[in-house]
């Protein structure tokens, strides 16, 4: 299932121009504990081992705390030089949010094929 929706997580994503890579930062004020997850995840807190995220963007810098590939905050900050990267996703732009049905087959070629229908219901 694919609901068109904005984004609603409070993170940004750039993109390098150069090396084309997605950098995801996480908005100012984030909590994250020990583990670099979010805190409060899963019900789990750490209020002694965490920190908080800081994204700073200025005509020359975008800095902040780096969040991996499989969703990990790192926990030093990273900095971009702003002329090297474009924002690609913010704070309630618009995508498209996916959802799998309990139970179903969901292999590598039907999520593909579910892929190619969405791109012809919802166009870019």
């Amino acid at each position: 299932q694919f609901i068109k929706r904005p984004f609603r997580q409070h993170f940004r994503a750039f993109r390098h121009l150069e090396s084309r890579k997605a950098i995801v930062l996480a908005e100012s004020g984030r909590e994250f504990r020990g583990g670099e997850q979010i805190n409060d995840t899963g019900g789990v807190a750490d209020q002694v081992h965490g920190q908080t995220s800081r994204l700073t963007i200025n005509s020359d810098f975008i800095a902040g705390t780096h969040i991996n590939p499989v969703g990990v905050a790192k926990p030093e900050e990273i900095q971009l030089r702003h002329k090297e990267c474009k924002q690609i996703l913010a704070l309630v732009d618009p995508i498209l949010e996916i959802y799998t049905t309990a139970g179903g087959p969901m292999d590598f070629e039907v999520c593909g094929d579910s892929f190619r229908l969405a791109l012809d219901f919802f166009p870019p």
